[in-house]
């Protein structure tokens, strides 16, 4: 097939597609997307015949258009389905100019020139981990799919750059969150969405869940942390192939916020309550009464590194086991903070 005829369209869009590393494709890289293109435009004759009732074209004279679907979107749905990888990346754009840009005092984490900036930066940073994030979006599109990786890959790399840390804004705290939520303030209806807000190292035995990340918290602790329970809201993230996601969490001084919360030694059952204002967790003294549950680990030993999430039916999940669990809903809130 690797006979067919481009297209000026065709030829120019292949010239620009890039790898995810950016680099060109190779020889049989093009030859296998040619091949892909072929079939598509096999298809398309096909359906136009079907619909019109017209006598079928040869391959490489005047086609036919029925359809007018992006190229490269029907390109990587085809190549998916003959099992070919086709990378999802779009060829290397201009950065955005943030140094006008004025966030707003809470807000969705959306595809805007903020959030285009932002990625390109997560992905140059953590290409092929768990942390990269998606550039298959609508302008001003909600980032959906977040989870706890990625959340620490925007925080990482917020802290690193000198123009993005100057627009002060950072991914809600869960105090931040639960003020928001109790004031109704966050920036949409709260059912709507959910939210990895920190994560909750019950301690770093080698039988509770995810061992390698809480093993590598755990030695970026200070001795006076190491026989607690802990919320570890903002932390960061190192590229280490040698775990199981790509990445290792990691404490960033002066950015990573770490508390001993004695709440979380009530694992063991769940617990009713209304509001986490002790810092993003209720406090031992409100527990048993409200509206809401904050879902716990049912172990009291062995329990290893979870997430703290918000979820869509407003509960508190502490007992999370996915630092990669994600869905369609998966949101960032972000707040300005003050100077």
């Amino acid at each position: 097939m690797s006979n067919y005829k481009l297209s000026k369209d065709e030829l120019e869009y292949l010239n620009n597609y890039r790898n995810k590393d950016g680099s060109p494709l190779t020889e049989a890289q093009r030859e296998a997307m040619i091949d892909i293109m072929t079939i598509i435009d096999i298809m398309t004759r096909e359906r136009f015949l079907g619909i019109e009732g017209r006598k079928l074209p040869k391959l490489g004279q005047e086609k036919p258009k029925p359809i007018k679907k992006p190229i490269a979107e029907e390109a990587i749905y085809q190549g998916r389905k003959l099992g070919f990888q086709v990378d999802t990346e779009v060829p290397i754009e201009t950065q955005p100019d943030l140094s006008s840009y004025n966030p707003e005092q809470v807000f969705i984490f959306k595809y805007d020139d903020f959030g285009r900036a932002l990625i390109a930066k997560v992905n140059e940073r953590f290409r092929n981990t768990k942390a990269q994030i998606p550039t298959n979006l609508r302008p001003n599109e909600e980032v959906p799919n977040m989870h706890i990786l990625k959340r620490s890959a925007l925080v990482t790399v917020i802290s690193e750059n000198p123009e993005l840390r100057n627009l002060n804004v950072y991914p809600v705290s869960p105090l931040e969150s639960e003020l928001l939520l109790q004031g109704k303030r966050l920036p949409k209806p709260a059912g709507d969405f959910w939210e990895d807000l920190g994560y909750l190292l019950y301690d770093h035995s080698e039988k509770g869940i995810n061992p390698k990340e809480a093993k590598s918290l755990y030695l970026d602790l200070s001795d006076s942390d190491l026989e607690e329970r802990l919320l570890i809201i903002n932390a960061g993230l190192e590229v280490d192939q040698d775990f199981p996601k790509g990445v290792k969490p990691r404490v960033i001084p002066g950015v990573t916020q770490v508390h001993s919360h004695p709440t979380l030694r009530r694992t063991g059952r769940d617990h009713r309550f209304n509001y986490g204002l002790e810092n993003g967790l209720p406090s031992i003294q409100s527990l048993g009464n409200g509206s809401r549950t904050l879902w716990m680990p049912s172990q009291n030993e062995d329990i290893g590194l979870r997430v703290l999430c918000r979820s869509r039916g407003l509960n508190l999940d502490a007992r999370d086991e996915g630092l990669v669990n994600s869905s369609e809903n998966g949101r960032v809130t972000f707040v300005k903070k003050s100077a």
